[in-house]
């Protein structure tokens, strides 16, 4: 298990952690003005409790993987955990503590610094050359 975590590319962790911040931040500034017809498309599930953990759980799991290891292995900049834990306790206590209207503004904050902080971990990694790269 180890080697294949170990083989897992920093960039593409990346790239799917800053992603899935993002799609929360969407998820959750669209839901209040899709909620009503969410039932009449059969897509009902995308307003559950349970979802929302879940996105949310799946990009800070692979938020932090990725920051650990850009952290350890690249980079060594201290500012990049720190933002990407600011961001993860504004998302996690604005789903668990706020009632709306600040519940959004605080989880899109979070997932906002949440994505700068992969995004930043991404740009200070080095660039690695394969066969398919043309730089």
């Amino acid at each position: 298990m180890q080697k294949f975590i170990s083989k897992i590319s920093h960039q593409t962790t990346g790239r799917w952690s800053a992603f899935l911040a993002l799609a929360c931040a969407v998820h959750c500034v669209a839901m209040p003005f899709i909620s009503a017809a969410l039932p009449l498309i059969g897509l009902q599930f995308l307003e559950s409790p349970v979802f929302e953990v879940g996105l949310i759980l799946a990009g800070l799991s692979f938020g932090a993987f990725s920051v650990v290891k850009g952290y350890r292995q690249q980079h060594r900049s201290i500012a990049i955990p720190l933002i990407f834990l600011a961001g993860s306790l504004m998302l996690l206590s604005g789903v668990l503590f706020f009632e709306e209207p600040w519940e959004i503004v605080m989880v899109v904050s979070g997932a906002i610094g949440v994505a700068a902080a992969q995004l930043m971990n991404l740009r200070l990694a080095p660039h690695t050359h394969n066969a398919a790269c043309t730089h």
